[in-house]
């Protein structure tokens, strides 16, 4: 199966086996996802795995489209394209699983937080669970707006559509919650809200 116009009018065509296309019909799922995944993939779609509630992926499916792609071009695609596929009622994202391998992801769904809890994503060494987490990135709506572009077991990546007024405060907060931001990364906390202010990107970890 082929088609010529993608999901963002593109001309380039792309073809889907007939396993993959059975995929989207199985979750009803608009079909123009499928070709804009593959199109920058081009390796297999499949439905996302369903996640424990350890964060451990299973071998059972869940409601989701996921293509294998590096890092670094799963991260530039979602960052460019998430609005568009937000617009049609999808949320796109990269997600990392239990052997480091990265996925271009997409699921029904308007609300970020999806993600993170389908993920499971955790920070138990520092007694935060998937809750705790999606608590917290809940009250940061009510200082900016943000989306997230990827998940994994025990990190989440952010980009801020809308800085909270008062960095200072926020930076302090973003240390208490998650300090390897400074012990393991700037260094210092000053140069963390320096690097957030000019990047407006962000990865939580806990290690």
């Amino acid at each position: 199966m082929s088609i010529f116009s993608s999901l963002f009018g593109k001309t380039k065509k792309v073809a889907l086996s007939d396993k993959e296309a059975s995929l989207y019909e199985l979750i009803e799922y608009d079909q123009k996802l499928a070709f804009a995944i593959k199109e920058i993939t081009k390796t297999d779609i499949e439905l996302i795995p369903e996640v424990d509630e350890y964060a451990e992926i299973q071998e059972t499916k869940d409601e989701g489209l996921c293509s294998k792609l590096n890092y670094r071009s799963a991260f530039d695609y979602v960052l460019s394209s998430k609005s568009k596929f937000q617009d049609k009622g999808y949320l796109l994202f990269f997600f990392e699983d239990d052997n480091k391998n990265v996925f271009l992801s997409t699921m029904k769904g308007r609300n970020e937080f999806e993600i993170v809890k389908w993920r499971q994503t955790n920070g138990i060494n520092f007694n935060l669970d998937n809750d705790k987490i999606i608590t917290k990135l809940k009250e940061w709506q009510t200082l900016c707006q943000y989306e997230v572009l990827g998940v994994g077991s025990d990190y989440i990546e952010i980009k801020f559509l809308q800085l909270p007024k008062d960095m200072g405060i926020f930076v302090n907060q973003l240390y208490e919650f998650c300090p390897d931001l400074v012990d393991q990364g700037t260094g210092d906390i000053s140069i963390l809200k320096d690097e957030l202010t000019k990047t407006r990107l962000l990865q939580l970890w806990w290690d």
